[in-house]
């Protein structure tokens, strides 16, 4: 949300980026994070003073959804993004993405679905990232918006030339170890690393500025494991240049991330294509210049708020459909293209449809 804000206020809008307490433990900015009290003050006075509450993660401000309650009486937008565990179903994630199922319980499912019905009664529309988060969140939301994650801050300098003395660094960091793969990341490594000389850092738990220096200092990211998308670390990787190795189904991605650059593995193909990275510079610095270029196309900040506000102008008005937000408007998502995976025919079928 930080890079969303510094690119709505790049082109033009009044955004205001705040966090209930307690702050993040990665320490993303904010312009305000709030405690108990404060926050319900300002969740009942946001609708009066702003055109769009966008909420994230499944929540609102203030309990029982007061805020978005009062947003809707005063004819205010609201949209909802969700970016993972907030919306995923275990069960459904068993049946048509195998790969997260591995690692995703049906325990919560119950309480998923209440969060998700009650927000789609309050909310116009909802907004995800790719074909897996729509599949949970269709069968609740009429309006579902394909948009890129923004990735902001200053623009990273072109990397420095490496010594080629020096062995080359991976790195990789997990928000969660086990949902992440890492057993299996670090399995990896010590299996290139018997007969290769190299460096593993581990980040866990460690401020967001931490993570991007470390990155000035590798050679190579392993973003994650048991996925069938790509994540924000691996946005934030290629955007300083760096060669990305992930598990992910390409089928599964938005439009927009079609010709994502990230080189695609599984827990049985990860140490093979780390040696063939380590192996071959040419084809890192290649892969390198690929990922900037395309996080700079597609996911810059200015592009995605440019984006967002296509959705707040579309979101209220719109008839139910799956779309596809871009700077220069809306476009439904071709039938037979949902129909490609694997959801026509399913009862989260009608909501997708153009």
């Amino acid at each position: 949300m930080a890079a969303l804000g510094e690119g709505l206020r790049a082109v033009g809008a009044d955004p205001e980026v705040v966090l209930r307490a307690p702050e993040h433990p990665f320490e993303y900015p904010a312009d305000r994070v709030l405690r108990p009290l404060p926050a319900l003050m300002y969740g009942l006075s946001a609708p009066l003073r702003r055109d769009v509450l966008h909420f994230q993660y499944g929540s609102t401000w203030v309990r029982h959804h007061l805020d978005a309650r009062l947003a809707g009486f005063l004819h205010r937008t609201r949209v909802v993004t969700f970016h993972g565990d907030d919306c995923r179903l275990g069960e459904v994630a068993k049946e048509l993405f195998p790969a997260r199922g591995r690692v995703k319980s049906n325990a919560g499912d119950d309480a998923t679905r209440a969060r998700l019905a009650a927000l789609a009664r309050l909310c116009d529309a909802a907004v995800v990232n790719d074909f897996e988060l729509a599949t949970y969140v269709s069968p609740y939301f009429p309006r579902v918006y394909l948009l890129p994650v923004p990735v902001g801050g200053p623009t990273p300098p072109e990397r420095r030339p490496r010594d080629p003395n020096r062995p080359p660094v991976i790195v990789h960091a997990p928000s969660d170890p086990v949902a992440k793969g890492t057993a299996a990341v670090e399995a990896a490594v010590e299996t290139v690393a018997a007969h290769l000389p190299l460096e593993f850092r581990l980040l866990r738990g460690v401020p967001h500025r931490r993570v991007l220096a470390e990155l000035e200092d590798a050679d190579v990211v392993v973003d994650q494991l048991n996925s069938v998308a790509t994540g924000i670390f691996a946005l934030e990787s290629m955007r300083v240049g760096l060669p990305v190795c992930g598990e992910f189904d390409r089928s599964v991605l938005a439009p927009f991330q079609a010709d994502v650059p990230v080189v695609a593995v599984t827990a049985e193909t990860l140490a093979d294509e780390l040696e063939a990275l380590l192996l071959d510079p040419a084809r890192r610095t290649a892969l390198g210049q690929e990922g900037r270029e395309f996080v700079e196309r597609v996911h810059a900040a200015n592009r995605v708020a440019a984006a967002a506000l296509q959705v707040y102008a579309h979101a209220r008005e719109a008839p139910p459909g799956l779309y596809v937000a871009e700077p220069r408007g809306i476009r439904a998502v071709e039938a037979a293209l949902v129909e490609r995976q694997g959801l026509v025919g399913s009862a989260r079928a009608p909501r997708m449809t153009s």
